[in-house]
């Protein structure tokens, strides 16, 4: 069991590093995308933008945790999705 516990916490891991690179990419997206936005008279318009770039950042995550659970071992394929779950959704 403790090979199969480093192995999920090792794939945590990687999913995190991952997670954080897609994430400064998406936010440097977003933030050229709102830099012009007058929030005083154009909130609306941020809020779009915002909506789209965590619409938009969910799916790379969950596209880059679909991956890793098509190669995952199938036995701790269930504790690896539950985890990478949350964290998308984090």
């Amino acid at each position: 069991m403790g090979a199969m516990k480093e192995g999920i916490e090792q794939i945590i891991v990687e999913f995190n590093n991952a997670a954080t690179k897609i994430y400064a990419v998406a936010f440097k997206q977003f933030s050229a995308s709102t830099r012009n936005i007058d929030r005083n008279s154009d909130e609306n318009v941020f809020k779009l933008q915002a909506t789209k770039f965590a619409d938009g950042l969910k799916y790379q995550l969950e596209e880059k945790a679909r991956k890793i659970l098509e190669i995952a071992d199938a036995k701790i394929h269930d504790q690896l999705q539950a985890s990478l779950s949350m964290r998308v959704n984090y």
